[in-house]
């Protein structure tokens, strides 16, 4: 059994190296994503799930951000906001 299910919400942890990527780069996102994440943070809509790593037994899953793209974000740099 997986630990996140199609449709759970992250949040993207800010000291990760995606978030930092992000962050770097609001000036290019739409006014209405930057304003979102400058008050609720980096949410993301997990898709499904994709492997976990062999070396460090960190889950992986594939993560819809909203007016971002999608990319494929582990455990270790996510909260968990809420279960569908």
């Amino acid at each position: 059994p997986s630990l996140l299910h199609e449709g759970d919400v992250i949040k993207l942890k800010d000291d990760s190296e995606k978030a930092k990527t992000i962050f770097g780069n609001l000036d290019k996102l739409r006014v209405d994503v930057r304003d979102s994440i400058k008050e609720k943070g980096i949410l993301g809509v997990v898709q499904d799930y994709k492997l976990t790593n062999a070396r460090t037994a960190d889950p992986k899953f594939r993560v819809n951000f909203p007016g971002i793209g999608a990319d494929g974000i582990c455990m270790s740099e996510m909260e968990i906001v809420e279960r569908v």
